[in-house]
């Protein structure tokens, strides 16, 4: 048997190795020592699942390939497999096939899993789940931890008695867990970037700050004459570069503390103003999703036309300082 990690031969010899899953663990080992992770592999060429390899002798085989990655490398893989399983789960629920579905009795077992990934995900970015925000429709905003915890009761309640009120409402929390991973695996990706791309988009960042805070001013201005449907479209838009833009801000401290061992915002003069006025950005967000949930036209209008114009104004010149920060650092 050959083993191979990113299509290349390892250069080692396993000898006291009695089957496959022990021959994973050793591989397993040797990539946490490298601070590394497994990302997948194959067994001459086929998917298996890691008990399948317990099963299975290394003298059967021709070839064992694996495939590794850095810390970001692992967390866009699980975060995309855990994105299809979602997917999995809410046609299966949506499409009524709660009957003998396999996806469905094992559906306890995925919550489980779930939850497991959320956790470590949430180490390694520094995330608080039980501050964490995204928003369940009807319900308004949840925190994932109680979303989580919300969706682990009610699979157990409808798997008991098939309610289809208690399907419709996990389905609600499943949809608001779908956007919050959509918008993490866009954060993680961005973490993956290269430095160059990362302050190019940073430099465009500050560059169209002025541009970014006339948008809100004329958001406010359509919601107050009645053009609601396109204030929301363009609401969309913004909201959607905005987290882009903090996302690489964001990214650009993983990479330095990747590097040098510290957070950027720590090291830099204008790092905790910048820390302050990234997070008062979001919470303002944040209060506006619930202004429009609430329909509170005239709280909508202060958020876009006043606060978040006076907190984009106050972060320009400390993003063109980082900036300066960075490219002399390079």
């Amino acid at each position: 048997m050959q083993i191979f990690v990113n299509d290349q031969i390892l250069d080692a010899v396993m000898s006291s190795e009695d089957n496959l899953l022990e021959v994973y663990e050793s591989v397993n080992n040797w990539t946490v020592e490298n601070n590394k992770y497994i990302l997948g592999f194959l067994v001459d060429q086929a998917e298996h699942s890691i008990k399948q390899l317990k099963e299975i002798k290394p003298e059967e085989i021709k070839r064992f390939d694996f495939f590794i990655g850095d810390e970001v490398e692992m967390m866009i893989t699980t975060i995309d497999e855990l994105d299809r399983y979602i997917d999995q789960v809410g046609t299966v629920l949506y499409e009524d096939q709660v009957s003998g579905s396999e996806d469905f009795l094992n559906l306890k077992d995925g919550m489980h899993w779930m939850k497991e990934i959320m956790n470590s995900i949430s180490v390694i970015l520094k995330l608080d789940l039980s501050s964490t925000l995204t928003n369940v429709h009807e319900k308004g905003d949840c925190s994932i931890e109680d979303l989580l915890n919300e969706m682990d009761q009610l699979s157990g309640k409808f798997l008991e008695n098939h309610s289809q009120e208690e399907i419709d409402e996990f389905l609600n929390y499943l949809r608001g867990l779908k956007a919050f991973i959509m918008k993490l695996a866009f954060q993680i990706r961005m973490m993956n970037a290269e430095i160059d791309e990362l302050m190019d988009s940073l430099e465009d960042f500050e560059q169209n700050i002025e541009s970014i805070t006339d948008e809100l001013i004329q958001m406010n201005i359509d919601f107050n004459s009645g053009n609601d449907h396109a204030a929301l479209l363009s609401l969309d838009e913004y909201t959607e570069k905005l987290n882009h833009y903090l996302s690489v801000v964001y990214a650009l401290d993983y990479k330095y503390m990747s590097e040098e061992g510290n957070s950027l915002f720590s090291e830099n003069p204008d790092g905790k103003k910048i820390l302050e006025i990234t997070g008062t950005i979001t919470e303002q967000l944040k209060n506006l999703s619930e202004a429009l949930e609430n329909k509170d036209i005239v709280s909508t209008g202060d958020i876009l036309e006043y606060e978040l114009t006076e907190s984009l104004k106050d972060l320009k010149p400390y993003l063109e300082n980082l900036r300066q920060f960075l490219l002399a650092r390079k």
